[in-house]
């Protein structure tokens, strides 16, 4: 009677273990469940790699979306950034403006003092 209640209770088969090709436990027939009735081809095309991998076009929106609402949240987050630094970054801001502006200004009157130091020099 044991064997008959073994027998009738039914055991899901264990996948094989794989250990390396060249080892006898590798089962070169047994393939993942999704893949064991697709044949090997040299490429495959995105639709056919979608089914494979499960990823349907629900996931995909989900997935975008998502992105899209990250992205949102950064921009938002760091203009709230912004707004709060704004009494320590202004002063850096309008010391940057500044120094690029005189920048041609004071080039241009290093070059004259130059020339002038360069004539007196001469001179004497």
């Amino acid at each position: 009677s044991s064997s008959s209640s073994s027998s009738s209770q039914s055991v899901a088969p264990a996948a094989p273990r794989m250990t390396s090709p060249s080892s006898p436990l590798w089962d070169s027939s047994w393939k993942p469940e999704g893949l064991a009735n697709v044949a090997p081809k040299a490429t495959l095309d995105l639709t056919e790699l979608q089914a494979l991998l499960g990823r349907t076009e629900g996931q995909a929106f989900r997935e975008r979306v998502g992105f899209v609402v990250l992205c949102v949240v950064g921009a938002y987050c760091s203009m709230r950034l912004l707004v709060e630094l704004k009494s320590i970054l202004e002063p850096f801001l309008w010391a940057l403006f500044l120094v690029m502006a005189w920048k041609p200004v004071v080039d241009g009157l290093e070059r004259r003092i130059e020339s002038l130091l360069v004539a007196s020099c001469r001179l004497s």
